[in-house]
């Protein structure tokens, strides 16, 4: 495409989604100040529209650049009162590619979370999830379209002040909608114990069955279906003063159902710890390992670290970093595929409040990776503009 054409494209899509801003800017000032109450609970509407250039849009060593035009859009009712409290949504997602118009996308997206708290002892709570996913997908270094679903739910019951137990399951699938790719499907069933150390902190230990498998493979591949068992102990809750989180740790060992993937073994982690440093000032550590299958029909095993710092700057503006290290072991059937990829994360956002329920901010992100593979070693820039509604 000429340059002189190509530009002219950009900055279509540019105006564009300014006139989209500008419409909900317009469109928020009439909107009422307060969610619409329905029953015993309320209706929210929320917006938001961006542009973003990509400097990678299929994350890979090829490095192809586009601007991109993203607009979103939900309807949820929440109920948060009460023994019973639900939420439910509907959402649609529209992205618009200024150069590569055949990975614009439409995704709509729903769900339902229910919860029954009857006393202080027991409780139950699910989720269902249901949403179109048009991504640039870094396990396959490529951009791919699935419909994921997933479905989980725990039961925890305390049989006396101190002591109970936990149950918990989850399923997922994502069928992929982008030929070469296989369909990933996984369940669990997990039960811990739990012991109560004080009102603001949970103690836990327990075991969880994972099985995955993919289906629909093309070419011939073979499936690494298998098994895991899953043993952590962990904490909830207020660690310490100004210190809260979800932290679990534990083994988690991996038998194959075809030989030709190598059983395995790692250290499990799924941590969350914030730290609220200041009124205005708080630290978020994120820590994560785990084994999972890839829509390239891999064993995975990947691992990542990120701390991210919120600051309130003053009344109307805030800011958001954060900094992170990933490594991902990707496994093949007699070792096809093999790779392994180890990748630096740089993102900051800068936020303006213009009203009370409306939002402008200014982002920038860098990925750095590194594999023995080389159409998987790639950089990646992304900066964008974004206005978030909520009416």
């Amino acid at each position: 495409m000429p340059i002189t054409a190509l530009m002219t494209t950009h900055i279509r899509v540019i105006t564009r989604w300014g006139l989209l801003m500008l419409g909900l800017t317009v469109a928020q000032s009439f909107a009422a100040p307060e969610d619409l109450e329905v029953g015993r609970g309320r209706l929210v509407v929320t917006g938001s529209a961006r542009v973003t250039h990509d400097s990678n849009i299929f994350l890979s060593n090829t490095e192809i650049s586009d601007t991109v035009g993203t607009v979103n859009g939900e309807l949820r009712y929440v109920r948060d009162r009460g023994v019973v409290t639900m939420e439910a949504a509907a959402g649609l997602e529209a992205q618009t590619f200024a150069s590569h118009s055949s990975q614009n996308s439409a995704d709509p997206s729903l769900g339902m979370k229910l919860g029954y708290d009857p006393d202080e002892k027991t409780n139950f709570h699910s989720n269902l999830q249901f949403r179109r996913s048009s991504i640039a997908n870094e396990t396959v270094n490529d951009r791919t379209k699935s419909d994921d679903l997933s479905l989980d739910a725990t039961l925890e019951h305390l049989f006396s002040e101190k002591l109970g137990w936990r149950a918990s399951t989850a399923y997922s699938n994502s069928d992929y909608l982008t030929a070469g790719y296989s369909d990933v499907f996984s369940y669990s069933l997990g039960v811990q114990a739990v012991h109560v150390y004080s009102p603001k902190l949970k103690l836990l230990a327990g075991v969880a069955r994972i099985e995955s498998w993919t289906s629909h493979r093309p070419g011939g591949r073979r499936s690494p279906s298998n098994q895991d068992l899953r043993y952590t102990f962990g904490a909830e809750g207020e660690l310490a003063p100004k210190l809260t989180g979800d932290v679990q740790a534990g083994v988690v060992r991996r038998s194959f159902d075809s030989p030709g993937f190598p059983d395995a073994g790692a250290l499990y982690m799924a941590a969350r710890v914030s730290w609220a440093a200041s009124e205005k000032t708080s630290w978020n550590v994120r820590a994560m390992q785990d084994l999972s299958l890839s829509t390239g029909d891999q064993s995975v095993r990947a691992s990542s670290l990120t701390l991210n710092l919120t600051q309130v700057l003053s009344r109307k503006m805030s800011f958001d970093g954060s900094a992170g290290v990933d490594h991902s072991a990707y496994t093949g059937f007699n070792g096809a595929g093999n790779r392994s990829d180890d990748g630096v994360v740089l993102r900051g956002r800068m936020n303006y409040l213009l009203k009370s329920n409306m939002s402008l901010d200014v982002s920038a992100g860098y990925r750095k990776n590194n594999s023995t593979v080389a159409v998987s070693t790639y950089s990646r820039f992304n900066f964008g503009v974004g206005l978030s509604t909520r009416f």
